[in-house]
């Protein structure tokens, strides 16, 4: 099911819920070009506040966070070093291929890399398992969530579902750095 198709509402709990008995299944999954095995948007229904709602749910796992994080430093520190580059972020230009002049989009690009290299191998950056609620969206709660998982899998979306429903989800606050997994020899 594309749940991202229907209008979300007050009958989108029943939607879902209805999905979920087809499915023998305590969630749905939001097919998006997003998910991997360290990525999943889904849906689930449980409580909040007192209520049944409706928890649109993207969990990912902590070595993608720190990718990410290791990521946004580094175009940071390119930010500072190339201000063409820095003006296009700041006006909020999604920088594809072709839109730098190639010299400078190169080295704006082994820039970045070298400087994510730099900050993994000194450890610069430390991320710890978290969870966001958006209590502002139409008909839903959203759930952003970040656990210490090798991989996004039924086992432990299941997991979560039943520790987040039965308030026994328990994050760990330590903090972590990971090695990415690619040889670049």
């Amino acid at each position: 099911m594309r749940i991202s198709e229907f209008e979300f509402d007050e009958k989108s709990i029943e939607k879902v819920k209805g999905e979920m008995k087809a499915l023998s299944s305590t969630y749905v999954i939001n097919e998006t070009e997003d998910n991997s095995d360290d990525y999943l948007e889904f849906f689930f229904v449980g409580k909040h506040n007192g209520e049944e709602v409706l928890f649109d749910t993207a969990l990912y796992t902590l070595q993608l966070h720190h990718e990410s994080e290791l990521y946004d430093e580094a175009e940071k520190q390119a930010m500072k070093r190339f201000p063409e580059y820095r003006d296009l972020v700041n006006r909020g230009v999604e920088i594809r291929e072709g839109m730098l002049p190639a010299k400078l989009e190169e080295e704006v690009g082994i820039f970045i890399t070298e400087t994510m290299l730099d900050l993994e191998e000194e450890e610069s950056v430390k991320v710890k398992e978290h969870m966001e609620l958006d209590e502002e969206l139409e008909a839903r709660v959203g759930i952003d969530v970040c656990l210490n998982v090798d991989k996004v899998t039924p086992a432990v979306v299941e997991k979560f579902i039943s520790d987040f429903n039965a308030g026994q989800l328990r994050l760990d606050p330590t903090l972590y750095s990971f090695e990415s997994d690619e040889n670049d020899d």
